[in-house]
């Protein structure tokens, strides 16, 4: 019994199960990426909120103020350097579009120039345009830029304009200068800016923002499902190691293969040390056994011995004769019982051995047996 004790103790230690890591793991990824999807949708936010309407011309306006403003100042450098030359319209414009080429360089998407009275000079486009380009306003534009440019002479400030062109925006600055006849100009397309694209830009980030904030809950909630889950496995593996008909309870997620896997392992290992107690009871019946059939087998041979001597000196008295073989035939069924009980396998015996005391006892001699 002790051998058998120590072989299960064996046995279960192989089948000891492992603590859980990678589910701790997993659950610190989760709520980093949970964590991640919170930070997009307030960057989700912010963008949105940068992106109304009024901010967008608000910004594209103040560009266009500074734009002006640098163009005046390059054109008066520019005239210092022409007061006592007389040159063509054609000349100062190609001169100009240096001027404010270099100028509208730092202004993205600003388109700009000059004006000489109400001419269009020194027109020039850096973000699409090479330097030198031979460029013409649309008449909606240069209505926006005269209607500006009169403001300006008036007020002597930068004058700016708003216009709606379908579905873009055209913003406009204007900038007079009371000394000089030549007044600078910057303009700004802003395309597909209409009241329903800026909706639509409105929904599509709204729904951007709907489905990140329902990842955000749906890796939470896995999270959470996924930590309940492995306090369950961890508990159920506590009690297995002391009760092995407990059974884990079946998951409804991830954890579901795992769990089963555990129960499997479980069931084997019950199975297990049912089948080496089974055994051991064997072991320890099959000595028994053996030990009370030997103990039987050699009184019964001394019986046998004695009614033989005994059937010898009756021979001259018939009446006897059938209560002898009757006797005889008693102790042979006995015989026959032992050597079945003496045949009982037992699990540290071999074949070899089984065969070869199962030959002795039945050695029709009788020697084996003491005889």
């Amino acid at each position: 019994m002790h051998r058998s004790s120590s072989t299960l103790r064996s046995r279960a230690d192989m089948l000891k199960f492992p603590p859980i890591v990678a589910a701790q793991r997993l659950q610190t990824w989760l709520l980093v990426m949970a964590l991640m999807a919170i930070v997009v949708t307030g960057l989700l936010v912010v963008d949105l909120a940068r992106n109304l309407r009024t901010v967008v011309i608000s910004e594209a306006n103040r560009a266009l103020t500074s734009a002006v403003s640098e163009l005046v100042q390059g054109s008066r450098s520019w005239e210092s350097g022409h007061e006592r030359r007389v040159s063509s319209i054609e000349t100062w414009d190609q001169e100009l579009k240096s001027v404010s080429y270099e100028v509208l360089r730092s202004y993205p998407d600003v388109e700009g120039g000059y004006l000489w009275h109400e001419e269009v000079v020194g027109h020039s486009f850096p973000t699409y345009t090479e330097p030198g380009s031979t460029l013409r306003q649309p008449a909606l534009e240069h209505r926006q830029v005269l209607n500006a440019l009169e403001e300006s002479r008036r007020t002597g400030r930068v004058a700016n304009r708003f216009a709606q062109d379908h579905n873009d925006v055209v913003l406009v600055a204007v900038l007079a200068q009371r000394e000089s006849p030549l007044a600078a100009w910057s303009l700004r397309r802003i395309f597909n800016f209409s009241s329903s694209s800026e909706l639509n830009k409105r929904l599509l980030l709204a729904g951007v923002m709907l489905f990140a904030s329902l990842a955000v809950g749906f890796v939470l909630k896995l999270s959470f499902s996924l930590q309940q889950g492995f306090a369950v496995v961890q508990a159920g593996l506590e009690r297995l190691r002391t009760d092995l008909s407990y059974r884990l309870p079946d998951q409804d997620h991830e954890l579901r293969p795992v769990v089963q896997a555990i129960n499997t392992m479980a069931e084997s290992r019950q199975k297990l040390e049912a089948a080496l107690r089974r055994e051991d009871r064997l072991r320890v019946m099959g000595r028994v056994v053996a030990g009370i059939a030997h103990e039987i087998r050699n009184p019964l041979n001394s019986l046998r011995l004695t009614i033989r001597v005994l059937a010898r000196r009756l021979q001259a008295q018939p009446e006897a004769a059938e209560p002898i073989q009757l006797v005889i035939n008693e102790i042979d069924r006995l015989d026959t019982l032992l050597k079945s009980l003496l045949a009982f396998p037992r699990p540290d015996t071999g074949p070899r051995e089984t065969s070869r005391r199962r030959e002795g006892r039945e050695d029709p001699s009788g020697r084996s047996h003491g005889v």
